[in-house]
């Protein structure tokens, strides 16, 4: 390893819903264990859920994490909390990885982020590739993703169906 790549630790970011079902909770573990995360800082909300599942399964396996904490519950708290994180991750040249359980909210696209419509995991999506960040989608649920994810506007995405 060299110096330089000693000090750019690669950041990759999670979000996903505060409410887990069994079975996606089962299925959120199988692809964390896929996951092969070499020298890279995990960077995720203090919420439950999957954010709560994140933060245990690196923790359990010495990754190291760097928590966003809301500064209340409000909507637009928990909107700025998620928008830390995507900043972070652009100014790391990071990735995001959403684990969404319902269909991206009508009218809710990159550019179009001033309301998330309820949807923080689609919001923080939405809000990443308006940054330029790259973006994995894993939806939990079978829904159909919204078309914007393959626009040209929306250059690093990947769509991952599980």
């Amino acid at each position: 390893m060299t110096t330089t790549e000693q000090f750019q630790q690669k950041k990759i970011g999670f979000s996903g819903p505060r409410r887990l079902l069994p079975v996606h909770q089962e299925r959120l573990m199988e692809i964390l264990g896929g996951m092969a995360i070499a020298h890279a800082m995990v960077l995720v909300g203090d919420a439950k859920g999957v954010d709560a599942a994140v933060r245990d399964w690196a923790g359990a396996a010495d990754i190291p994490v760097e928590c966003f904490v809301a500064a209340g519950w409000r909507p637009w708290q928990l909107v700025q909390r998620s928008k830390d994180m995507v900043h972070a991750l652009a100014e790391a040249d990071g990735m995001l990885y959403a684990f969404p359980t319902i269909a991206c909210p009508e009218g809710l696209s990159p550019g179009a982020c001033k309301s998330w419509k309820g949807s923080g995991t689609w919001g923080t999506v939405a809000y990443a590739v308006s940054w330029g960040v790259r973006v994995s989608v894993v939806p939990l649920e079978d829904f159909l993703l919204p078309g914007w994810l393959d626009r040209k506007d929306s250059v690093g995405v990947m769509q991952l169906r599980g």
